[in-house]
């Protein structure tokens, strides 16, 4: 989930790499994988055909760059917001503003949200979180076990 933009010149060398027929379009299987380089994985079959139905603005089964870089724009403005609510979710669990949550603060932020755990489950989870084994989770750490 990381806060940088995907400029224009990536998503055009996104879609040529996975325009593996070279006709400018990108199919149902292509879009998987252009999703996949998005960050988007495991997509559904479901959604990819939601997908394509959504943003295939001129119904030809496929989407032309155009139709593609509104697809990646809605990507990137959900992305924004999803980092947002994360960090306001964190912010709120973080009691003591240091930036990082202890395992009494993690297991009273989900208390809050209706997720009532045991310490054996918090001090599991700190333990998965906990990239730099302070015992504590950070901002990027808790993105990481958020993001899956």
């Amino acid at each position: 989930m990381s806060s940088k933009r995907i400029s224009a010149n990536d998503t055009l060398a996104i879609f040529k790499r996975v325009d593996k027929s070279k006709d400018n379009l990108i199919n149902e299987k292509e879009l998987k994988k252009a999703l996949k380089e998005l960050g988007l994985s495991p997509v559904s079959d479901k959604l990819i055909k939601c997908t394509m139905e959504a943003f295939d603005k001129d119904k030809s089964g496929a989407l032309n760059f155009e139709e593609f870089q509104a697809l990646v724009n809605q990507v990137e403005q959900a992305k924004g917001q999803l980092s947002y609510k994360m960090r306001d979710i964190f912010k709120r669990m973080d009691q003591n503003g240091d930036g990082s949550l202890t395992p009494d603060e993690l297991k009273a932020g989900l208390a809050a949200m209706g997720n009532h755990m045991d310490d054996r489950v918090i001090d599991s989870m700190i333990k998965v979180a906990d990239v730099d084994n302070d015992g504590r989770v950070n901002y990027e750490e808790f993105i990481k076990v958020m993001s899956g």
